[in-house]
């Protein structure tokens, strides 16, 4: 809430009152409306968004996809991908402008399976549905090889014996037929990150004891070497764990967690360490201290940006952009505002906040295009029971809305 942001700014500053952080006016559309908590998935370049959903009208439940690029906002299309219950969307690149969607779905026996398709740049689908995954699939990571290709590690299997398997989808969006033996067992929650010299290493949480484990991944044959335990997340009876994501600057790594306690608050809680280093420390949760009349510099086409550090402002359903960069940008919930909050050597340095009492209920999404320009992307409740589906960003201010 904002009299939170502005009672903890007053205590910080040590005066009777205190101005909260301003707000960073950056434009944003309302790309549709949907009975879902999460952010639509989102793809970003120097050439446009792509955005895609899950919809629903009198005739049944549908995926959805819009464009915005700077000759405007095309019309929402709905896809011809016979759904059965959708989620999980994620859009990554495929061959030329084509993209690969994927998400996760009931197959003809009720069981979830992961699927893909390729989408065109104006949005038809060129291939799919196709499905990818040989065994129940509740989540799934993504890792983009530079040519248009993917390998996505599932996590899936028995309930109560999860466990890790990789598959490989082509630039075309045809995954390879060969069956892959699983990557680990008591494995689940798994999250790519490739580092800035090109090597990748893949993470996941065994939940028989808690801990984090990272291996290193080869992209050339989709085998893991040798797993370390790097961390410990623990979860009291009631609790859950809803997203275990890594991503890096140019100096560390950054593991986060986003948890919903069993009285239902939600919290994220985080760690950091060097790409070689066998331990990140302890999974601390994120609050921030933003220091009022000092700015920051983000190193992106962000607008303005107040310094911050660690502090009890406490941050939740993290989110963080994907890329090499100086400093690493993580969307993420301060009370009921949305914001971004940049981390520099570790730890929270920056925070803006951008979609003030949005009241998020689900996850947001933030990335990175090639010209430095973040987007932000989030699914605002309404009354109705449908949400506004938003996208922000300074560059939509080149781009009308068309």
């Amino acid at each position: 809430m904002r009299w939170m942001l502005r009672a903890l700014l007053a205590l910080a500053a040590g005066c009777a009152a205190a101005a909260p952080p301003s707000t960073t006016a950056w434009p944003a559309l309302t790309v549709g409306q949907a009975e879902q908590s999460a952010a639509p998935a989102m793809w970003a370049g120097v050439d446009g968004l792509t955005l895609a959903w899950v919809g629903a009208d009198d005739s049944g439940i549908h995926q959805d996809a819009r464009a915005i690029t700077p000759g405007g906002m095309t019309a929402a299309v709905v896809l011809p991908l016979p759904p059965a219950r959708p989620y999980g969307q994620q859009i990554a690149p495929a061959a030329g402008s084509d993209r690969h969607l994927l998400w996760m779905d009931a197959d003809a026996e009720g069981q979830n399976r992961l699927y893909a398709a390729v989408i065109t740049a104006d949005l038809a689908v060129k291939r799919g549905p196709t499905p990818v995954s040989a065994e129940a699939t509740r989540r799934y990571a993504i890792l983009s090889n530079g040519d248009g290709s993917l390998w996505v590690v599932s996590g899936g299997g028995l309930p109560a014996e999860p466990r890790l398997r990789a598959y490989y989808i082509d630039l075309s969006g045809r995954p390879r037929q060969d069956s892959l033996a699983p990557l680990a067992a008591d494995a689940d929650w798994p999250s790519f990150v490739r580092w800035g010299g090109g090597a990748v290493d893949l993470f996941w949480w065994q939940p028989s004891d808690g801990t984090i484990k990272r291996a290193p991944f080869d992209a050339e044959n989709g085998t893991l070497g040798s797993p370390i335990s790097v961390n410990t997340l623990h979860l009291d009876p009631g609790d859950r764990l809803e997203a275990l994501i890594t991503a890096h600057d140019r100096t560390r790594g950054y593991l986060f967690a986003n948890l919903t306690r069993a009285g239902g608050e939600r919290e994220t809680r985080f760690s950091s360490g060097q790409a070689g280093a066998a331990a990140w420390g302890e999974m601390r949760r994120l609050g921030i201290e933003v220091q009022a009349g000092r700015d920051f510099e983000a190193g992106f086409n962000a607008g303005d940006v107040l310094a911050a550090g660690p502090g009890e402002l406490w941050l939740s359903l993290a989110a963080p952009a994907q890329g090499d960069f100086e400093r690493l940008p993580a969307a993420a919930l301060a009370g009921d505002d949305l914001g971004i909050v940049y981390f520099e050597g570790g730890q929270p340095a920056g925070f803006q906040v951008i979609a003030p009492d949005a009241g998020l209920i689900g996850p947001p999404a933030l990335q990175a295009d090639g010209e430095r320009f973040l987007y932000l992307a989030w699914a605002q409740p309404a009354r109705s029971g449908s949400a506004a589906l938003r996208v922000a960003s300074l560059r939509l201010a080149a781009w009308p809305p068309g």
